[in-house]
C-alpha cells in the first residue's frame, strides 16, 4: 500500500480530517469541477529530484474523489519496481480512495511487461474503491532509472 493522504469525510472536527473544513466547503469543492482531480501548483509527477533512480516524486496538492477530499501536504517519493522481463511494461501512478478503510492512498499500479505494453487498468467501484491515474511511466525491460521522458 503507497502513501496516505490526510483524509476528510466533511463536517467539522470529522474524524482524520481538518476542523475548518466544512460541508458547504466541501461541496463548493465537488461542485467546481474537481471531482477526481488532483491539483498542485508544480508538476504533479516527476522524475525524482535527487537523482535519478528507479523512483519518482509526487508533489504537494491535494484531490476530490467521489465526494472525500484528500490532501498531499509533503512531497512524497514513490518506488517503481524493477524490470527485468525482457519486454517493456507500463506503470500507473494512482490517487485510491478506500471506501472501506477511508482513506486516500497514493501508490503505484504496476503494469504486466509485453511487447505493445498496456497502462493497468483502473478500479472504479462505488462501494469499495475508486482510482485516479496521476501519470502512466513506461519502464523499459533492465531500466536502472525513471526520467521525466518516461
Amino acid at each position: 500500500m503507497g502513501e496516505a493522504l490526510l483524509y476528510t469525510t466533511g463536517g467539522a472536527g470529522a474524524s482524520g480530517g481538518y476542523g475548518d473544513i466544512d460541508d458547504r466547503t466541501l461541496a463548493l469543492i465537488a461542485t467546481a469541477g474537481n471531482e477526481g482531480k488532483f491539483e498542485s501548483t508544480a508538476g504533479a509527477v516527476v522524475e525524482r529530484a535527487a537523482g535519478a533512480n528507479m523512483s519518482v516524486d509526487v508533489a504537494t496538492g491535494w484531490t476530490f474523489i467521489k465526494g472525500e477530499l484528500g490532501i498531499l501536504s509533503a512531497l512524497q517519493n514513490v518506488a517503481i519496481a524493477a524490470n527485468a522481463s525482457g519486454n517493456p511494461r507500463i506503470d500507473r501512478v494512482v490517487l485510491r480512495n478506500d471506501f472501506l478503510n477511508k482513506r486516500i492512498d497514493l501508490d503505484v499500479l504496476t503494469g504486466t511487461p509485453a511487447v505493445s505494453p498496456a497502462a493497468p487498468a483502473l478500479t472504479q467501484n462505488t462501494t469499495t474503491m475508486w482510482e485516479i491515474s496521476l501519470a502512466a511511466v513506461a519502464v523499459a525491460s533492465g531500466a536502472v532509472s525513471i526520467v521525466t521522458a518516461d
